[in-house]
């Protein structure tokens, strides 16, 4: 399976590299609503992705296994998976864009 490429100088787990994510909103001045939505969306994220996962062992089987687990839970309706999906989505891109 291909892997994502990112040069990170050290391993970052998926909680710093949010943590940083979160930190950028704010030096871009995102509303405090905005902000707050990403941090109940990392909730449900981390139910699938663990947060001490290195972002650098990340790969397209990760995400294809993301999408899968909200299809597969019953409590979520189809508005939910898409905007939890399209917040990692963000997460992802940041990280590429960060190295």
């Amino acid at each position: 399976m291909k892997k994502i490429r990112m040069c990170f100088p050290n391993e970052k787990t998926f909680r710093e590299g949010f943590e940083e994510y979160i930190l950028d909103c704010k030096a871009r001045n995102l509303r405090d609503g905005t902000i707050n939505h990403y941090q109940e969306s990392i909730k449900q994220i981390y139910k699938r992705i663990t947060p001490d996962t290195l972002i650098s062992s990340m790969c397209q089987q990760t995400m294809a296994n993301f999408y899968i687990s909200l299809r597969d839970d019953p409590n979520l309706n189809e508005v939910s998976m898409g905007t939890y999906a399209r917040d990692l989505k963000t997460l992802m891109r940041f990280f590429i864009q960060a190295m």
